[in-house]
């Protein structure tokens, strides 16, 4: 985006995983929706292409029927509109669809925990002498996974607009679901009652903190409202609803000024557009922190273990770990800031001083390559190519509002006049 225009493109790529682990990708999915004349609008959807198993194509398209022939004022009413649409079609999310939803995520949720009580019982298991763990043990061990995970949903903030009462509901309405999912996750787990309270509780933490499965959807609403000057952005991401109520997550606007000129934004699988942006792969700057923080922090501890003499006292002892610890974190962290600082002056802030200045053919065919970067590198590579297809490129002016510059049609444009009327009468 810059102050001309907001450029969007999207591969046609959907990966479909079977119950079994199997993936297949299909390249011919249309992710970009224009909202009809006079609305410089459009919705672009990434990750899960429906929400209660109904197509996100079919609810955008009909919310796009719905609108008034008068542009709202500004993008945010479009994006409140949206959501109220949502909320507002009942037949979206009938009570069957919500059951199924809320056992589906307890029990993926649930298969991750398990995950982490297993792999932390199989690392108790190999720093102990004995070939087993005793009972005791295995128990201690899942009490601290349990800790870990109720701490951390804790730590999240609450979800905007959760009706006081929730749980209350939530616990009579999905008893069933909750029993069921607990039991065929964690059946043959030796838990103790408490513990298995706690993984209800955690179950009700699921649905009410910021904390949403990897299957969830994402819809981009972004261009123009009558009053704006320069385009906005809004990112939804929606998992679905559960006693009536959307779980959704949403990030601050991006909004184009006369300060802030331009900006670049990717949506799932973005490690390439970060690269190009940052200079460096995420996976490796994680990877670099990892083990400067290794480096830095924690091996000093290390020596000071081994080399401090046994005359020190235990509170002398933890006072010189505790100091060492505060200035070796401080030199970490000032480390970062300054890595980070580098990365924005010879990387991140020359490529959005030229986006600042791009004509608007020219911010089109920067948005396309972006994402055919993406699915070249999946090319050659031995993954799933979950990038690919045709390569949908629109563009949204002030001036001319949202213009296609490439789309891919399953049907013969000349042998159906009915769609050109529907969309561009």
């Amino acid at each position: 985006m810059n102050r001309q225009a907001v450029a969007l493109a999207a591969d046609s790529a959907v990966t479909v995983t079977t119950a079994r682990g199997s993936r297949k990708a299909w390249p011919t999915v249309t992710k970009i929706f224009a909202m009809p004349a006079p609305h410089s609008v459009a919705l672009m959807m990434y990750g899960s292409t429906s929400l209660h198993r109904l197509p996100w194509e079919t609810i955008i398209k009909g919310f796009a029927q719905s609108l008034p022939t008068t542009p709202h004022s500004t993008l945010a009413d479009y994006r409140t509109t949206f959501l109220r649409y949502l909320r507002a079609q009942r037949t979206l999310y009938p009570p069957r669809e919500q059951h199924i939803y809320v056992y589906a995520k307890l029990v993926l949720e649930y298969l991750d925990l398990r995950g982490d009580i297993e792999g932390s019982v199989k690392e108790a298991l190999a720093n102990s002498p004995k070939t087993q763990l005793t009972p005791a043990e295995q128990r201690k061990v899942i009490t601290e996974v349990l800790d870990a995970w109720q701490n951390g949903l804790n730590r999240q903030p609450r979800l905007k607009r959760l009706p006081r009462d929730f749980r209350r509901r939530f616990s009579a309405e999905y008893r069933t679901e909750m029993r069921q999912a607990k039991q065929r996750v964690f059946q043959k787990m030796p838990l103790t009652p408490a513990q298995s309270r706690r993984l209800t509780t955690i179950g009700h933490l699921l649905f009410e903190r910021e904390w949403l499965m990897d299957g969830h959807s994402g819809i981009v609403v972004t261009g123009f409202g009558e009053d704006d000057m320069f385009p906005t952005l809004h990112q939804l991401r929606i998992e679905g609803f559960a006693l009536n109520y959307l779980v959704l997550l949403e990030g601050d606007p991006t909004r184009i000024t006369r300060d802030n000129t331009a900006s670049v934004r990717a949506f799932a699988q973005g490690d390439d557009v970060y690269a190009f942006m940052e200079g460096v792969q995420p996976r490796y700057r994680n990877k670099i922190e990892e083990i400067l923080h290794h480096r830095v922090v924690e091996l000093p501890q290390e020596v000071l273990d081994s080399v401090a003499p046994s005359t020190l006292s235990a509170a002398r002892r933890k006072k010189l770990k505790d100091d060492l610890f505060n200035a070796t974190l401080e030199l970490y962290e000032q480390t970062l800031v300054e890595l980070g600082q580098f990365r924005t002056d010879q990387f991140v802030a020359p490529v959005v001083n030229v986006v600042s200045a791009l004509p608007i053919e020219d911010l089109a065919v920067m948005a396309e390559t972006l994402v055919n970067l993406t699915s070249f590198r999946q090319k050659v590579s031995m993954s799933v190519e979950t990038v690919g297809g045709p390569v949908d490129v629109a563009v949204i002016s002030k001036g001319d509002g949202f213009i296609w510059i490439k789309r891919k049609n399953y049907y013969a444009l000349d042998q159906n006049p009915r769609v050109l009327a529907k969309y561009f009468a």
